[in-house]
Formats: structure tokens, C-alpha cells, sequence
């Protein structure tokens, strides 16, 4: 990211029980062509945005992942410093 630069992006920041492991994704045909979604944790994307250093402007809940028990999704807007 180029300083001055201002990132806006969504991403899924909770999911009960989520796991992912890549050897099995990999294995999996039936994932091909389907749109996946992963979470990163909100502590992870602070984490980056510290070492970018980069400035955290606004983090909202929102409902881009739809309305599901046991999940949260944030918008992030961020200034790169």
C-alpha cells in the first residue's frame, strides 16, 4: 500500500467452529467454480495494519456475509501513514 493510500474492504472476522486446511481444500473437487469465504480474525487484521503502519480509521459490523448465528463481518476503512 503507497503512503496516503486509504484501503476500504469487508471481511468475515468470526465464524463458530471455523477451520480451514489447505490440503483438504485442495483435495476437494467439488469447491471448483464455488466462491469461498475465510476468515481473518479482527486481531490479525489490527496486527497488520500496525506493521504496515498504517492508521485504523473506522471498523464496522456489518451484514455482508448474511444474517448467521455464530458470525460477524467487518468493513474496514484504513490510511496508510
Amino acid at each position: 500500500m503507497n503512503s496516503g493510500g486509504i484501503p476500504f474492504f469487508q471481511v468475515p472476522t468470526y465464524s463458530s467452529g471455523y477451520r480451514f486446511s489447505l490440503q483438504e481444500y485442495l483435495a476437494n473437487e467439488g469447491t471448483r467454480g464455488q466462491m469461498g469465504m475465510h476468515v481473518l480474525p479482527q486481531n490479525e487484521i489490527f496486527d497488520i495494519v500496525r506493521k504496515e503502519r498504517g492508521k485504523l480509521v473506522d471498523v464496522l459490523e456489518d451484514g455482508w456475509i448474511g444474517v448467521v448465528c455464530g458470525e460477524r463481518s467487518n468493513t474496514f476503512l484504513i490510511q496508510k501513514e
